[in-house]
């Protein structure tokens, strides 16, 4: 009897050992059955973007399109869902099983032939409205810089005109000390960053990575700081980039407890990205932990959230129908390494 004890402890312990040693997986595109070419015109020159995080079913199947921002130019989200739509996937699998998980998608619409195109460049109303509100910022004259964004986004068209337009209102929105606004533009210069010339991109990634460092988001900051090696003629040595790096990590190995302020807009969903296991959340809205090869039930706050690191990468989708603000508190175990 103690043999076959013995026996089935060990079974159940292997059996244990098996199913927990088994990797999870992120969801994969096995077939892309979009056309290779853009059939629209290019005559015109408005050109569109949009930031999605989608979900993947078990089965394989698309579920949820999460759009997290879209242009205001030419909004592109319905084009993003319809390339999404196109693509077959295999699905994430968690514990050797399939599972229902997500991701981000990020679609640029450009119409555009190639790199050097002239749709490529800014207009000369866009730089003349550009240099005017530019100077107004400067001279610290806000109420005139605002009357003149509305003439400045008629010009508004390519996406080297809608980073530039993004930036130029960060700069407006830092000036004028509104956090929120100011993170928004910021995010979506950052989004463009490759269509901002060099002088503007790199303190554009600067700006926001020290803002996800207050903010105590040292995941998104270790990313920002990545970001840099990608833009042209800019040479960050090896040395530089792994003290930074290592700041980072010090800094989040300093606070095991993350405490972060959100404001979300009515009915515009907001993702956090989470970097410690145990997650609190109070204030007026919903959330869902998304993660590359896990996903939670939405849940109405105040609600507490487990994350694991076998999960992947995992990000909060926060939403609610009216504005509200909404307190996280990450503590516990890594999730994520720097």
């Amino acid at each position: 009897m103690k043999t076959l004890k013995l026996c089935a402890v060990t079974a159940f312990l292997c059996s244990a050992i098996s199913v927990s040693a088994q990797p999870s997986t992120p969801i994969k595109v096995i077939e892309n059955n979009n056309a290779q070419f853009k059939s629209d015109s290019m005559l015109s020159r408005h050109e569109g973007y949009t930031l999605v995080n989608y979900i993947v079913k078990a089965d394989g199947s698309l579920g949820e399109v999460t759009v997290l921002f879209d242009s205001e130019v030419k909004p592109t989200t319905e084009k993003a869902k319809k390339y999404l739509g196109n693509l077959e996937f295999e699905a994430a699998t968690y514990q050797g099983k399939a599972h229902d998980a997500a991701r981000f998608f990020s679609y640029t619409y450009s119409t555009a032939p190639t790199t050097n195109s002239n749709n490529n460049r800014a207009s000369k109303g866009f730089v003349s409205d550009y240099d005017v509100i530019d100077k107004l910022i400067k001279a610290q004259q806000l109420e005139k810089a605002y009357k003149h964004f509305g003439e400045l986004q008629s010009h508004t068209k390519n996406l080297n005109e809608q980073a530039l337009f993004a930036w130029l209102k960060s700069q407006y929105f830092y000036a004028l000390q509104d956090w929120h606004n100011y993170e928004k533009q910021l995010q979506r210069a950052y989004f463009l960053r490759k269509h901002l010339p060099k002088e503007f991109a790199v303190p554009c990634i600067q700006n926001l990575m020290q803002l996800y460092l207050y903010q105590k988001d040292f995941l998104n900051a270790k990313r920002a700081l990545l970001a840099l090696n990608y833009v042209p003629g800019v040479n960050i040595s090896e040395q530089a980039q792994q003290k930074a790096m290592a700041d980072i990590a010090g800094l989040y190995q300093q606070t095991p407890s993350i405490t972060q302020s959100v404001k979300l807009d009515k009915d515009t969903p907001k993702s956090v990205g989470v970097s410690r296991s145990e997650v609190a959340l109070k204030g007026d809205g919903q959330a869902q932990l998304r993660c590359d090869a896990y996903l939670e039930p939405r849940t109405t706050l105040p609600t507490n959230i487990i994350a694991k690191p076998s999960y992947g990468r995992c990000n909060l989708i926060l939403s609610s129908s009216q504005n509200s603000d909404v307190t996280i508190t990450q503590t516990g175990k890594a999730v994520v390494r720097f």
